[in-house]
C-alpha cells in the first residue's frame, strides 16, 4: 500500500488513545505512532491542525511520511476538532468515526448488506 496510518500521542495515560490503539490491533492494521513530547516538530504540527494538543491525531500519510497526503480541512472558529473527519486527518475519533475515516481510506473493508464494518468489533 502507497499509504500508511500514522498516530500522534503525547504519552501517559488517555483513553482516546489507548480505545486507538486497540482498535488498530484489533482490526489487524499497522500503524506508526509519534510521540508529540519527543519531537518538536509533530507537536507544532498539531497545534497547528487542531489549535490544541487534543490526542490522538490519526493521520493518513504517504509510506514514510508524517503528515496527511492532504493539508486537513481547516477548523471553524470555536469548532472542536472532536471526532470530526477533515479529510486525511481525524482528532479523538469515536467508534463510528475511526471506523468510516479508515473504511473511507480503505484501511477497513464495509459490509455494505450488514451496515457494519466487518473488521470493527469491540472499539470500547
Amino acid at each position: 500500500m502507497d499509504k500508511e496510518i500514522v498516530m500522534y500521542t503525547r504519552g501517559g495515560f488517555c483513553t482516546d488513545v489507548i480505545r486507538a490503539h486497540r482498535a488498530l490491533q484489533r482490526w489487524r492494521l499497522p500503524y506508526r505512532e509519534i510521540n508529540i513530547r519527543e519531537n518538536s516538530q509533530a507537536h507544532q504540527r498539531c497545534l497547528e491542525w487542531n489549535r490544541n494538543l487534543s490526542m490522538p491525531v490519526i493521520v493518513i500519510a504517504r509510506q514514510g511520511e508524517d503528515v496527511p497526503i492532504k493539508p486537513p480541512m481547516p477548523l471553524e472558529p470555536e469548532q472542536s476538532p472532536s471526532d470530526l473527519d477533515r479529510g486525511y486527518l481525524i482528532t479523538e475519533p469515536g467508534k463510528k468515526g475511526l471506523q468510516s475515516f479508515l473504511a473511507r481510506h480503505g484501511f477497513l473493508v464495509t459490509n455494505h448488506e450488514q451496515g457494519r464494518h466487518e473488521t470493527s468489533a469491540d472499539y470500547s
